[in-house]
């Protein structure tokens, strides 16, 4: 896949459209054979059973991804109704429900609605969660349950794309940490028609789409300058945060950790650059004024 011997300083942001079958750290593998980067990482882990953006930080960006793995993801999930599975989705035991009336889109859209807002969610069994450090999912194969504490979520957007008999498609926004799986379990019981997942597709994270993405398969086609090229520089999603340009004392100062102080400026966290167009990392301005380093590019 790639011929680079010696680890590459490459550092941004590449973004990934996954494949059905395979998992989000055998795509981050494939990547690292082809660019074999001195860092990688990803920004949300997609099963393999779903489909996406997937955003790969190389180099300096993994010391940003936090950032992104907070942001609000979108998703389109397609649910069947008239059935119930083990695991949620089509990989697990299916179990028919025998009678049942498909609910008009009225009602649908009145369920999905109900659904909006802050909630609690218990993490499904099969996931990744670790319990004293075992996954969820090896427990769950074993047919071992444990308790698992509900954690709050975010639905932002739930909208009903399509109906075609007994198979719906949503498309959902919501805070990180939801698991679409259980949220679609959830609508099939208020349906009262039993639903799981077949099919889940990430179109966006925050900002970022999934026309922005390459596949795997196109990616490694592309010449090793081409794919440079598509890697998106770090500071580009960040643009939600305010930028403050230093001058050449300041950029020092703020290098060796010291405090500055911004009087004309609000509290908050600031995207740093020298000479107006280096990026150098982040800061933030407390109460007092006061701008003090929060994460720095290491090649500074």
């Amino acid at each position: 896949m790639g011929n680079l011997k010696s680890k590459q300083s490459i550092n941004g942001l590449l973004l990934i459209d996954k494949s059905k079958g395979i998992s989000s750290n055998q795509a981050l593998t494939l990547v690292k054979r082809m660019l074999n980067p001195k860092k990688i990482g990803h920004t949300g882990t997609l099963d393999p059973l779903a489909t996406g953006l997937l955003p790969i930080c190389l180099g300096d960006a993994t010391k940003f991804s936090s950032f992104l793995l907070d942001e609000h993801k979108t998703y389109e999930a397609d649910l069947q109704l008239g059935s119930i599975s083990s695991t949620g989705d089509a990989e697990g035991k299916i179990e028919k429900i025998n009678s049942y009336k498909i609910p008009s889109i009225g009602k649908i859209n009145e369920i999905l609605k109900s659904f909006l807002g802050e909630s609690k969610q218990k993490p499904p069994m099969y996931s990744a969660l670790k319990k004293d450090g075992i996954p969820l999912y090896k427990l769950a194969r074993q047919g071992i349950e444990v308790e698992r504490d509900e954690r709050s979520i975010v639905i932002k957007l739930i909208d009903l794309q399509s109906i075609k008999g007994d198979l719906i498609t949503i498309k959902v926004c919501c805070s990180k940490g939801t698991y679409i799986r259980t949220l679609g379990e959830d609508i099939g019981k208020k349906l009262s028609t039993g639903a799981y997942l077949t099919s889940l597709r990430r179109v966006a994270v925050g900002k970022i789409g999934i026309h922005q993405a390459l596949t795997l398969d196109d990616y490694e086609k592309l010449s090793l300058p081409e794919k440079l090229k598509k890697i998106i520089p770090i500071d580009s999603y960040l643009d939600e945060f305010n930028t403050i340009n230093l001058t050449k004392i300041e950029t020092e100062q703020m290098k060796n950790g010291q405090i500055l102080k911004k009087l004309d400026l609000n509290e908050g966290i600031y995207r740093l650059y020298a000479n107006n167009d280096e990026f150098l990392g982040l800061g933030q301005i407390d109460s007092e004024f006061n701008l003090k380093v929060k994460r720095l590019n290491s090649l500074i």
